[in-house]
């Protein structure tokens, strides 16, 4: 767990001193979201962990949406705690 925290701590501390730099979509996605994703335990280059451009319709909405990734949480390895 210290491990998490630090590891959490030192990418708050990355952001700031990147993020003003993260001017782009694809910069942003490498410099900032892909880290933590690795970091909350998704390894974003699993794609059995991490679906890229993963489809996010909503039916009488929005259709034809993307969204850039989605953690992939199996249900038949349920959280070690009540959700």
């Amino acid at each position: 767990m210290d491990d998490f925290k630090t590891r959490l701590r030192q990418h708050a501390e990355h952001i700031k001193k990147v993020g003003e730099h993260c001017t782009t979509e694809e910069t942003t996605k490498q410099a900032l979201i892909l880290p933590l994703l690795d970091i909350l335990g998704f390894n974003p280059s699993d794609p059995l962990k991490v679906r890229a451009e993963h489809g996010a319709d909503m039916p009488g909405v929005k259709s034809s949406e993307r969204v850039d990734y989605v953690p992939s949480i199996s249900l038949s390895h349920p959280a070690p705690y009540p959700v």
